[in-house]
């Protein structure tokens, strides 16, 4: 498995521990649920994770965005998606569930998507996540999340986010580093990030 997820998959350590780690989830549950008896699987060892720089932008950087002018409404949309993102912490999926109902005067209240079992979030609204709801009449127009990655990528790299950046990848015991514009490292994830 460790070879398939290295040489086939190409896979880094950490997506490697996080592919054991979900494996042995599943058959902690196949075991629970009477589907197998081996218990040789507890004895697998996942790779070591290791810290990457990840990047997240500041207030400042997300209010520069959110007033980069756009050549198209399409690119417009995911401009303002990505903002509203960077404000509130959202998941990409968990904006789907943003409609009137959610909404407070100043708040979102949302149902953890993963965990029913939690209570519900409040999340802080403000002037410009505001606008943004308002704009698009509370029904946020969202594109798949491959795409939105996309176009973050090319409205950042016209805006001139083109520092470059320089991370490293393991893989076993390689260590691989890459260099890449800092608009190449940004995508909806890195939403959750600058909000954080």
């Amino acid at each position: 498995f460790l070879d398939y997820c290295y040489n086939d998959l190409d896979h880094y350590s950490n997506t490697v521990s996080r592919n054991i780690g979900l494996f042995k989830s599943f058959m902690y549950w196949a075991i629970n649920e009477r589907y197998t008896y081996n218990e040789s699987f507890k004895e697998f060892v996942s790779p070591k994770t290791v810290v990457t720089e990840e990047i997240a932008l500041n207030l400042k950087q997300v209010e520069e965005i959110f007033n980069i002018e756009c050549e198209s409404k399409k690119l417009e949309r995911v401009k303002d998606i990505f903002v509203f993102q960077c404000l509130t912490g959202l998941r990409y999926g968990e904006m789907k569930a943003i409609n009137k109902r959610v909404i407070t005067e100043n708040a979102i209240l949302l149902k953890e998507e993963k965990d029913s079992s939690k209570e519900y979030r409040e999340i802080p609204l403000f002037k410009i996540s505001n606008y943004i709801l308002k704009k698009y009449d509370y029904k946020l127009p969202l594109i798949s999340n491959q795409k939105q990655n996309k176009y973050i990528k090319e409205i950042l790299k016209k805006a001139g986010y083109n520092r470059i950046t320089e991370y490293t990848k393991v893989k076993g015991v390689e260590s691989t580093k890459f260099i890449e514009p800092l608009y190449d490292r940004i995508k909806t994830h890195t939403a959750r990030r600058a909000y954080i």
